[in-house]
């Protein structure tokens, strides 16, 4: 089983879990959600992290990244970033205003990476305003 781990540096956690856990209902990408402790608390403020267990990242990854736009989006409009990062630390990141057609482009690009980690970040000005 793959793990694809979801870090969130200003939204909250427990948020992004409840969403994730209704956007996987009746979908056919399967993937079970779990909570861990943050071992890095000193970089994010939330104490816990999500870890996505799947059968394989490349066939959850879309929903799993549809679902996160939303949440970001929802949260700070188009003023946030997710970021994918691989197994060699390379990264992709997508603009929360990313049309939902353009997904697939990073969903091939995060795989040809080996999606390990996905970080939800805030440009800094809307983070200091909120």
């Amino acid at each position: 089983m793959d793990r694809l781990e979801i870090r969130s540096f200003v939204i909250p956690l427990d948020g992004v879990y409840t969403e994730l856990s209704k956007s996987r209902d009746g979908d056919s990408a399967k993937y079970e959600l779990v909570y861990l402790p943050n071992q890095q608390r000193m970089l994010a403020p939330d104490p816990t992290i999500i870890v996505a267990i799947v059968g394989a990242i490349g066939t959850v990854l879309t929903t799993i990244l549809v679902g996160l736009l939303k949440i970001v989006q929802a949260e700070v409009g188009n003023k946030g970033t997710i970021v994918i990062v691989g197994e060699n630390d390379a990264r992709v990141e997508v603009p929360s205003d990313t049309p939902m057609h353009e997904i697939e482009e990073y969903v091939a690009m995060a795989k040809d990476l080996g999606a390990k980690k996905i970080y939800l970040e805030v440009d800094k000005e809307t983070s200091k305003s909120s």
